[in-house]
């Protein structure tokens, strides 16, 4: 007896590695700027504590090393709450020198 259903491993999908830390904290921080930048709060209050853990969420990923190209754009992203303000650099060039260093491995 033969099976006709056959699994070709060439087509079969690659498993998807675990998200980095800094993509753990990504995922947390967009729910965040979702609900801070698209709700109305019933309070000033909600508002303010909403504000405060994005901030709190973006200084958490720009502390925390690229591990590639991934983790750096979501580091763009949280920086400039996806484009609305200006790349700022806190004077360090660790932004940059990490996108060279990305670039260049």
């Amino acid at each position: 007896m033969t099976n006709s259903t056959q699994f070709d491993l060439r087509t079969a999908p690659e498993p998807r590695p675990a998200p980095s830390p800094i993509m753990t904290l990504f995922s947390l921080w967009k729910e965040t700027a979702a609900w801070v930048d698209g709700t109305e709060p019933a309070t000033t209050e909600e508002l303010n504590a909403g504000a405060e853990r994005k901030w709190t969420l973006r200084d958490a990923i720009l502390a925390l090393p690229s591990t590639d190209a991934r983790d750096h754009l979501a580091k763009i992203v949280v920086s400039t709450s996806w484009g609305s303000h200006d790349l700022e650099d806190d004077g360090s060039g660790a932004l940059w020198a990490e996108a060279r260093a990305l670039l260049i491995a």
